[in-house]
């Protein structure tokens, strides 16, 4: 399970750093049937599987945070450079 959270971990640190909230909704979707999916086959108890799901959705949600925040502290910002008209 180590593992798991931390490519959970890695995931939303790479969204956070690159991607925004429409890519962050899809991937805690995807991760949420995918763990839901892969604790199925293990015969995992309902409560297990819940416990496990949000785990993960709090691991990937932080990690987002941090992301995002390194994003907006140590990067460059994303908007075009535009030069105002008159002075050159």
């Amino acid at each position: 399970m180590l593992w798991t959270f931390l490519a959970t971990a890695v995931i939303g640190i790479a969204t956070g750093l690159r991607f925004r909230i429409p890519m962050l909704v899809l991937s805690a979707l995807l991760m949420s049937v995918a763990a839901g999916g892969v604790a199925a086959q293990l015969g995992w108890t309902v409560s297990g599987t819940m416990t496990a799901i949000i785990s993960l959705l709090v691991v990937q949600q932080g990690s987002y945070l941090v992301g995002l925040f390194v994003a907006c502290h140590v990067l460059a910002p994303r908007v075009a450079k535009t030069r105002l008209r008159g002075k050159n």
